[in-house]
């Protein structure tokens, strides 16, 4: 039955009279359903690969973010191990910044991801960094800092955002902020 039918489009085609409007029909019934179908298939494929693409995105920068904060969490922790040591609490305690700091000495050497230590008071004025600033930096108050509020807010360790640091060279860095604990208090 199939084959009748083309066989007379065939004939249409080639014998007869009305050719034009034979090659048209002929169109409108075998041609243009198959790019229509052909045009539908592509943008069917198209919409797949898209949302595969943004799925895989999705996955990588999930995953991304989760190593990221496992990173951050570990940083966090770091800090915590370095503010509990005895040594470094008892100098606190006694007001000696500069002997505090003097503890972390070969840190910055062990630890490459560590780019410098800075010790405030409860009231946001520096009181030690290590390495030394090349324009001295203590006794100057950072109370006016972003990271300074929320540590009045939490009273616990976070990282910052990132913020260009006061030293030079002004780079844009992060912090992780450990509050110093003397006892069952944070020291003042």
């Amino acid at each position: 039955m199939f084959l009748e039918i083309i066989n007379k489009f065939a004939n249409l085609l080639i014998i007869g009279k009305k050719t034009k409007i034979s090659r048209t029909i002929f169109i409108l019934i075998f041609v243009l359903p198959v790019i229509i179908l052909a045009i539908f298939s592509i943008y069917l494929t198209y919409n797949q690969y898209t949302e595969e693409a943004i799925q895989e995105k999705k996955s990588l920068a999930f995953l991304s973010s989760n190593i990221v904060h496992e990173r951050l969490d570990g940083l966090i922790n770091f800090g915590i191990s370095l503010a509990t040591r005895q040594r470094f609490i008892e100098r606190v305690k006694n007001d000696n910044w500069q002997e505090a700091i003097k503890v972390f000495e070969n840190l910055l050497n062990n630890f490459q991801f560590i780019d410098r230590l800075v010790l405030f008071d409860a009231k946001a004025v520096i009181k030690a960094d290590l390495p030394p600033a090349t324009i001295s930096v203590i006794g100057q108050n950072r109370r006016d800092k972003s990271w300074y509020k929320t540590f009045q807010n939490k009273r616990k360790p976070f990282v910052t955002e990132i913020y260009k640091r006061g030293a030079i060279p002004q780079i844009n860095v992060i912090s992780v902020i450990v509050p110093i604990k003397t006892g069952a208090y944070y020291h003042d």
